[in-house]
């Protein structure tokens, strides 16, 4: 009916609530040959007529996510289980090795049958997934083509085995490319393949199986039918203009940014990053935002792209949801007290987030260290001027609480008179704790790593330093 290895679940639609392919290897009575269980090896003799009933109708099972995920888990468990009482069984190295490779291919297909979703969410695990659903495929191929050329087949064996090649070569396209032609040819030969069962079946007198190949049939032709028919609708609708939908999409922007806001003509990379990724609304406070305002203001000067958006965009709308938030680039030092006046016409700016590689005495903006870096002499109260009296400031930087009340976070704490969050270390995870009021934590993947809430000072007086030396921070 279907390759054995069919992993259409993945291609199509693994959202689904009946799945359109089976989750993982398709169970088989081999697979459960060498597990014998005493409380069922002496079943009464009226159920032995049912047993093959239970194997035609597992893969049916297997559509259904929550049953198929244990039906396959307990396939590939009892797979793993068979291939290692045949390595201890086996004379040779090269036997060995093979029996290995394919335990090798069984669990890492039970690690994507409980594991998939967290793995997707990082390149190194998507790679994983895709080379062992290829793997899989392809060792199945083989198989069969092996089969084939060294054992005697009769001929509806021969034909059984060719159409499973092909049912997963078609399959094995389709994962690699991933495009509707490449769906469409799969679900095709997939219903080509449960027809053909189907009339071979019909001839023997099966009724359920037979049944279950041909509704099997319906419903792959069922669903290529659907991307076909979804494909031309989205032909139809490129023959549109596609300046009406820029003209479009310019409007909507317009309708999002506030009127008050001059539109930049040349974006810097990490804005052109917020646009793609988050919208271009981003880059600018929206017409119907909140009062409350929270601005990102990010340093050109990047050199292992820490400072990439896309790595805070969890954060961003997740702020989102309170604040009205803008993200921009500053390449110096008035570039910050530039973009804080200009939010403070725009409402209340309750928090300011400053990225930007630093150390403990400065912050790096630029390239060009003469009017791209940060110190502690150009922290000044006119720097910050316009931030709300509540506003809550977080540097992004490495090590700007490095040294106790001399690194460059306290003295921006004390003049601007507003609480600072900072690291007092290298950190590489920033977190959002709370939304309101705003809380932060930076931590380190390998290094342990301070976060420090610096109270401003009441005044900068000598006095008042010496009796903060004793107070917790």
């Amino acid at each position: 009916m279907t390759a054995k290895i069919s992993l259409t679940n993945q291609i199509l639609a693994p959202e689904s609530v009946l799945s359109i392919g089976f989750l993982g290897q398709k169970p088989s009575r081999e697979d459960f040959s060498d597990i014998h269980l005493p409380a069922l090896s002496k079943l009464p003799s009226s159920f032995k007529k049912y047993e093959r009933w239970a194997w035609d109708l597992l893969p049916v099972l297997t559509l259904i996510p929550p049953l198929g995920t244990a039906i396959t888990g307990l396939s590939e468990a009892a797979r793993v289980t068979q291939i290692a009482h045949r390595i201890l069984k086996s004379r040779n190295l090269k036997t060995a090795s093979y029996y290995a490779f394919q335990g090798a291919l069984s669990l890492g297909n039970m690690i994507l049958l409980f594991f998939e979703r967290p793995l997707s969410t990082s390149p190194l695990g998507r790679r994983f997934i895709l080379a062992i659903k290829i793997l899989t495929i392809s060792h199945q191929i083989f198989a069969a083509a092996h089969r084939i050329y060294t054992q005697r087949t009769s001929e509806r064996q021969f034909e059984k085995l060719c159409m499973h090649i092909a049912s997963n070569i078609f399959c094995l396209i389709a994962l690699t490319f991933n495009n509707r032609v490449t769906k469409f040819a799969f679900l095709w030969m997939q219903g080509v393949a449960g027809l053909f069962h189907a009339v071979r079946l019909a001839d023997k007198d099966k009724a359920l199986p037979t049944c279950i190949h041909f509704g099997m049939f319906l419903f792959r032709f069922t669903q290529a039918i659907y991307i076909l028919c979804e494909g031309l609708l989205l032909q139809i609708e490129e023959f549109k203009p596609r300046r009406d939908a820029e003209e479009l999409a310019e409007e909507r922007r317009r309708l999002l940014i506030s009127p008050l806001e001059a539109r930049k003509t040349e974006l810097s990379r990490y804005e052109t990053v917020v646009k793609n990724h988050l919208g271009e609304e981003f880059l600018y406070f929206k017409r119907t935002g909140p009062e409350e305002k929270f601005l990102i203001l990010c340093a050109d000067a990047d050199h292992n792209t820490a400072l990439d958006p896309w790595l805070i965009k969890p954060i961003i709308r997740r702020l989102s949801e309170r604040y009205d938030v803008k993200f921009r680039t500053v390449y110096k030092v008035e570039d910050i007290q530039t973009e804080i006046k200009a939010a403070a016409q725009m409402g209340r700016v309750m928090g300011l987030l400053l990225r930007g590689h630093g150390e403990p005495s400065s912050i790096q903006l630029d390239r060009n260290l003469t009017t791209g870096l940060l110190s502690s002499r150009d922290i000044t109260p006119l720097l910050f001027e316009g931030l709300a009296p509540d506003c809550v400031i977080a540097l992004d930087s490495c090590s700007t609480a490095g040294y106790p009340h001399f690194s460059i976070a306290y003295r921006i704490a004390n003049l601007a008179q507003r609480t600072t969050f900072a690291a007092d270390r290298p950190f590489n995870i920033l977190s959002l704790k709370q939304v309101s009021p705003l809380e932060w934590s930076f931590e380190n993947s390998s290094k342990t790593v301070r976060t420090k809430k610096l109270i401003p000072l009441e005044d900068d007086s000598f006095l008042t330093f010496l009796k903060s030396l004793f107070r917790q921070h």
